[in-house]
This record gives structure tokens, C-alpha cells and sequence, in this order.
């Protein structure tokens, strides 16, 4: 995660078996990037102009979106992850506020870590 000022990055994990939807918001008064694995797709964007939701190449099989201010980005998950871990690479903290939500059994997991440099946020 990569925001210019102190704020609150909102993840919505939804899995189905091995597959999943990825969900991004936060509350920065700019945008923020956000570097996911290559195989994630931009699937949906709310409260803001497709074309405003960018992508380049991070390196590494690794995207870095930009993410604007009140949008909210749902992304494909092709293969559910053992773990989400958050990088700030920031002086400024972010608070991560995750929401795991398995629609197969009915159970939902919430976790909040404050980060500054490296932090995990889920594990299966």
C-alpha cells in the first residue's frame, strides 16, 4: 500500500471454494496504490471512472493499481491465497481493516492491524 497520508485501507475477502473476489476502498483524500498479484483482474469499479483505475507493472508478477479517492475496485481472485501481507513502504500509517468472508460456510473473520512497513492481515 503506498498512500501519501495517514488512512484507512478497507479489504473485503469474499471466497467460494478456491476462487474469491478482491475488494479495495480506503478513505485518503488521495489516491492511493495498491500492488497485487498479476493473476488478480480488475473485475469492477464504483464511485469513479473506469479509466481513473490504473495499472503498471510493478515487477515481479505484480501490478500496482492506483485506487482514487471514494472508489471502491473488486478484483477476481483466480486461487485463494494462504495469507494477505501488507507492505507500507510510508513514514505515514495505515490502517488495515480486513473482512474474510467464506459464502460456503456462512463465516466471516474481521481483523484490523495498524501498518507501518510490514504487517499480515489474514491467514487461511
Amino acid at each position: 500500500i503506498e498512500a501519501p497520508e495517514a488512512t484507512t485501507v478497507v479489504f473485503d475477502f469474499y471466497t467460494k471454494g478456491n476462487s474469491a473476489v478482491f475488494n479495495v476502498s480506503h478513505n485518503a483524500k488521495q489516491p492511493i496504490y495498491v500492488s497485487l498479484p498479476e493473476t488478480w483482474w480488475r473485475r469492477e469499479v464504483r464511485n469513479t471512472a473506469l479509466d481513473r483505475v490504473i495499472a503498471d507493472s510493478a515487477g515481479l508478477q505484480v501490478k500496482r493499481w492506483r485506487i482514487p479517492v471514494n472508489a471502491e475496485v473488486s478484483y477476481a481472485v483466480p486461487s485463494v491465497p494462504g495469507s494477505l501481507e501488507v507492505a507500507n513502504p510510508q513514514q505515514k500509517p495505515v490502517m488495515v481493516n480486513m473482512e474474510y468472508i467464506d459464502v460456503a460456510a456462512g463465516t466471516v473473520d474481521r481483523n484490523s492491524v495498524l501498518v507501518k512497513g510490514r504487517g499480515e492481515v489474514w491467514r487461511k
